[in-house]
């Protein structure tokens, strides 16, 4: 990994936190979001417990 790439990953990693900070409750209350998937993972994979 480059210097430029190990920079460039912390300031995406930052980024994401202070958007999960400012954002949560909007995100976890979303009622665009499908009931059908889940949020334990950022990949939008089908929820399988209810």
């Amino acid at each position: 990994m480059t210097a430029k790439t190990s920079k460039s990953q912390k300031r995406f990693d930052k980024e994401k936190q202070l958007l999960k900070e400012r954002w949560a409750s909007e995100l976890q209350n979303d009622p665009y979001y499908s009931p059908h998937l889940t949020r334990d993972a950022e990949n939008f994979s089908i929820r399988l417990n209810y």
